[in-house]
C-alpha cells in the first residue's frame, strides 16, 4: 500500500518517527529500506532518544571488541549471512573481556562512511562504533537529542554520540546527574549550530559549562540552567555579553549561587561594560590566566564583591522570558529597581529599547508582595509581564494579619 502513496505523503507520515523506528522500518522491506536510506527529510524530522528500550551506545567492553575487529572485517570479500551474524554477536558478547585491548585502532566520525547500512545484526539499536561510522551520512541531518522517558544519559553517550550529530538544534537533556563538563565540552564543540539547550536540574555540571556555552553556541535562542551550579555571577554576566543579542528565552529557577543584586542591576556606574573579561580582571576579580575553577571569586577581593568596577548587569532588551522562580534572594525591591534600570536603557539608548514584553516567572520568591509587582509592571518602558504567586498585599501589619488567616483558613 506505501509503494502506491506519494513518496510526500509517506514522508510526512514517517516524520513521527524517532531515530530508533528508522532503524526497525529499514528492516521491513526493500521499499522502506532505500526510503530510509535516501530521505534527509525523515532525518532531520526523527527525535534522537537515548535510553528506556531506545538507542543506547553499547557498553565499553563490548565497543572495544567490535572496534578491534573492525579493521579485519573491512578486509573481508563476502558479508556474513544474518544468521552467522547473529551468532557472531552472541559469542562476542559471551567472550568480551572486561579490559580494552592493547592494539586499539582509532576513528573518527567520517570513517566509511560510502554508503549506510540501515540493515544488520539484532545488535543494530546498540550504538557500537562501527554502526556510528555507517549511520554517518543519516545522523549528520539529525536535529533533535533527548533522553528517554525517566532515563539517565550518561557522559560515555553523550560523548560516543556527538560527534555523529553535527547539525543539531534542540538538546534536551534534564535531570542527567551524571553529565559533566568533559560531556559538555564535546557537545558544543561537535554542534555548534544548538539553538536549545536544556540543562535542568544537571547537578553534575559547573559554570566551565556555561563558558563553554557562551564562546561556542553562537546560535543558542532557548537556555534551561535552572537548579544547576552552572549558573554563577560571573557566567551569567559572561553569558549576555557574549549572546545577550541572540539568546531570547533563559531559565533561571532555584539558581543559588547568583548574587541577582549585581545580575540585574550591576554596581551603579550607569556605563555598559564592552570587555568584560577586561573589566573583571582589573583588581583581581578574574581567576589568573590558565586558571580557570569554576567558582565566583571571594566577596573580599578589591572592586564591588571582586567583580571589578563599572559593571551595569545583564541586557534583557531582546529577551522574551526569563524564569527567575524559586529564587529567594529576589526582592520586590529588587524587582522594582530592575524595571526602573530597564526603562532607563531603553530612553538611554534606542539599541537597548526593548523590542518586544520581557515575561518574568516570579513564582515562589518569598519576599515578594503584590505592590511592588504591580509597582515593576507599571514603570513606562520597562514593558514587563509578571507571573507570580504572591498572597502578600504589602509589608503591612494589617497584610500580614490577612495573609496568617488565610493559611489557617486553607
Amino acid at each position: 500500500m506505501f509503494q502506491r502513496l506519494p513518496i510526500e505523503l509517506v514522508e510526512s507520515i514517517c516524520g513521527y518517527l524517532t531515530v530508533a523506528d528508522l532503524l526497525l522500518l529499514a528492516r521491513a522491506s526493500k521499499h522502506f529500506y532505500q526510503l530510509a536510506k535516501a530521505s534527509g527529510y525523515l532525518w532531520k524530522a526523527a527525535v534522537l532518544h537515548i535510553g528506556n528500550g531506545s538507542l543506547q551506545p553499547s557498553p565499553s567492553d563490548a565497543m572495544a571488541i567490535v572496534a578491534s575487529q573492525f579493521a579485519t572485517r573491512q578486509s573481508a570479500s563476502s558479508a556474513p549471512s544474518s544468521t552467522e551474524a547473529r551468532r557472531a554477536f552472541k559469542r562476542r558478547r559471551l567472550n568480551a573481556a572486561p579490559t580494552q585491548p592493547a592494539s586499539q585502532p582509532t576513528f573518527s566520525p567520517h570513517q566509511d562512511t560510502a554508503e549506510p547500512e540501515l540493515v544488520g545484526s539484532p545488535a543494530s539499536l546498540h550504538l557500537s562504533l562501527r554502526l556510528l561510522n555507517r549511520l554517518a551520512p543519516c545522523l549528520r541531518n539529525v536535529r533533535r537529542l533527548t533522553t528517554a522517558c525517566f532515563e539517565d544519559a550518561s557522559n560515555h553517550q553523550v560523548m560516543l554520540l556527538a560527534p555523529f550529530l553535527p547539525s543539531l538544534t534542540i538538546v534536551d537533556l534534564p535531570r542527567n546527574s551524571s553529565l559533566t563538563d568533559d560531556a559538555m565540552s564535546i557537545l558544543t564543540l561537535s554542534c555548534p549550530t544548538i539553538k536549545s539547550l536544556n540543562l535542568d536540574r544537571c547537578r553534575g555540571l559547573t559554570p566551565k559549562s556555561m563558558r563553554l556555552i557562551a564562546e561556542r553556541l553562537a546560535c543558542i535562542e532557548t537556555l534551561n540552567c535552572s537548579g544547576t551550579r552552572v549558573a554563577t555571577t560571573r557566567s551569567l554576566l559572561s553569558l549576555f555579553e557574549q549572546r545577550s543579542s541572540t539568546l531570547r528565552r533563559i531559565s533561571l529557577a532555584n539558581c543559588c549561587w547568583v548574587e541577582w543584586d549585581i545580575v540585574l542591576l550591576g554596581d551603579g556606574h550607569g556605563h555598559r561594560v564592552h570587555n568584560l573579561q577586561d573589566t573583571l580582571a582589573e583588581d583581581g576579580g578574574m581567576a589568573a590566566p590558565g586558571h580557570d575553577d569554576g567558582i565566583d571569586p571571594p566577596s573580599t577581593a578589591p572592586g564591588l564583591l571582586g567583580y571589578g568596577h563599572g559593571i551595569k548587569g545583564i541586557d534583557t532588551s531582546r529577551l522574551l522570558s526569563m524564569d527567575l522562580s524559586w529564587n529567594i534572594l529576589i526582592t520586590g525591591r529588587l524587582l522594582v529597581m530592575f524595571a526602573n534600570r530597564r526603562a532607563a536603557d531603553a530612553v538611554a539608548c534606542s539599541s537597548h529599547r526593548p523590542a518586544s514584553t520581557l515575561a518574568l516567572d516570579m513564582r515562589f520568591c518569598d519576599d515578594m508582595v503584590v505592590d511592588d509587582i504591580k509597582a515593576a509592571e507599571a514603570v513606562k518602558d520597562a514593558h514587563l509581564s509578571i507571573t507570580h504567586n504572591a498572597q502578600l498585599q504589602n509589608h503591612s501589619v494589617e497584610s500580614i494579619r490577612d495573609f496568617i488567616k488565610w493559611l489557617y483558613s486553607s
